[in-house]
């Protein structure tokens, strides 16, 4: 009996290091919520678990076949609750489930070399008791090992969100461990055989291949990401500096025009006071007045930047017949962040124009503010969509066509950048986005998207 307990302890420990390990790569995602579920979930799975294994180890004749099939078998209740509670990034949990499978097999790999190698036991029923101690030994020593590994092992979600590559590279692992399921669950009385050795190396080699190919896989991308979205933005300002310009152009034109009548509108005005048509003069003002106001470029802020890229997007929106309202508060020279911010409410205000402009045009309005209260920031840009928006797992707008969401991978650097967060929401067509943002954070070159 004192056998079976400590088996049930050893394989209690071990599945319990693989669930801490299969948790890692989420850590940092997962609400608080979240993980005291998954924690509770583990400790129930463990406890309901341990009388049942201290009822099938007994019997010297099974204790290895059981050993296997428990080890082999009994994480699968710890993964299906992380499948219950966390129902989001399946792909991600997939690949990792299946890494963790390849991890706990290249331990057992050493446990075994360690037992028959090193300690030269003999395969007698003396090796369930070694197994039995070396097994969580080994465990816990190659723990932190595991736990750094696994913190970076998950894939960014923009590489397993592209399907079907996503879920190809997703369930790879899963496929090599199930292949050598079979040797694993080979109900004999051997724990470690010659002639499986190669498989178990073969098993081992592939957990750090795999590992290595995706990081390089996902750096790969996140690089050809950055070029494109740096493609992206400097497309846009130049675009922006040619709208700017030619609007520039465009008040300077008319100015030139109605400085040219100036004097035939002052003698029509002083002709009409002169008659005592005093109706006609107001009339007369006020044309003129009307035709100043279409030459000027409205200061809408102070700062350069986002004064010229509120002024080519509101005078687009208005000729697509939009209401547009601007409310902005935001310091004249911001260094970097000025830059930043721009190319955020430029991909803000023209994914606006371009949903909003197929509704019927009593419903095209846009709300822009931008206030500053210290070194808070907050922005907003609202505007009506009747159609659904299909968001992601992370609150943004999922792109429907290849070559887009460039601009909302624009927005999450900002957002790691100025340590912000977000509000995105459609309630009843009206579309909302909220970006809080700290105007004092480290400005230092993004890093790579995890």
């Amino acid at each position: 009996m004192e056998l079976a307990f400590l088996l049930t302890a050893s394989v209690t420990f071990t599945h319990l290091v693989g669930a801490l390990i299969r948790y890692e790569p989420f850590h940092n995602v997962l609400s608080r919520r979240t993980k005291e579920k998954l924690f509770w979930s583990y400790m129930v799975i463990a406890i309901l678990m341990f009388p049942v294994y201290v009822l099938i180890f007994p019997n010297p004749d099974t204790q290895v076949p059981y050993l296997k099939a428990a080890h082999s078998m009994g994480a699968f209740l710890y993964v299906a609750a992380n499948f219950f509670w966390f129902h989001t990034r399946i792909a991600q949990q997939i690949y990792t489930s299946g890494m963790q499978g390849l991890w706990a097999s290249t331990i057992h790999t050493i446990s075994g070399f360690l037992v028959y190698h090193i300690f030269d036991i003999d395969i007698s029923f003396d090796q369930v008791w070694v197994i039995a101690v070396i097994d969580p030994l080994i465990n816990a020593f190659f723990l932190p090992l595991g736990v750094y590994l696994f913190r970076h092992m998950r894939p960014s979600s923009l590489l397993m969100s592209d399907r079907p590559y996503g879920y190809y590279m997703a369930v790879l692992p899963l496929v090599i461990l199930f292949i050598q399921y079979p040797q694993n669950l080979n109900m004999d009385q051997y724990f470690w055989a010659p002639d499986r050795i190669s498989m178990r190396i073969i098993t081992a080699a592939c957990f750090f291949l795999i590992y290595k190919g995706v990081q390089l896989e996902d750096e790969n991308l996140a690089s050809e990401i950055h070029l494109r979205s740096m493609n992206d933005t400097q497309r846009k300002t130049i675009h922006f500096l040619q709208s700017y310009t030619l609007l520039v152009q465009q008040g300077t034109k008319k100015f030139s025009i109605l400085r040219h009548d100036m004097r035939h509108h002052i003698q029509l005005v002083y002709a009409l006071i002169h008659d005592d048509k005093k109706e006609e003069a107001l009339k007369a003002l006020e044309s003129y007045d009307s035709q100043l106001d279409k030459t000027a470029i409205r200061p809408y802020s102070m700062n350069p930047y986002i004064n010229a890229i509120l002024s080519v997007y509101i005078n687009r929106a208005k000729e697509e017949g939009f209401k547009v309202t601007a409310q902005i508060n935001f310091p004249a020279n911001v260094p970097v962040l000025e830059e930043q911010l721009s190319v955020v409410l430029a991909n803000l205000m023209e994914n606006g124009i371009r949903t909003t402009s197929q509704e019927p045009k009593e419903k095209r309005y846009m709300n822009i503010q931008l206030q500053t209260k210290g070194n808070q920031a907050v922005l907003s840009v609202e505007n009506y969509y009747s159609q659904p928006i299909d968001f992601d797992k992370d609150g943004f707008p999922r792109a429907t066509r290849k070559g887009h969401g460039l601009g909302m991978i624009s927005i999450r650097k900002f957002l790691e950048r100025y340590k912000g967060y977000k509000d995105f929401t459609q309630t009843d067509g009206q579309v909302k986005f909220v970006l809080y943002f700290r105007m004092d954070a480290q400005k230092q070159p993004c890093k790579k998207d995890a």
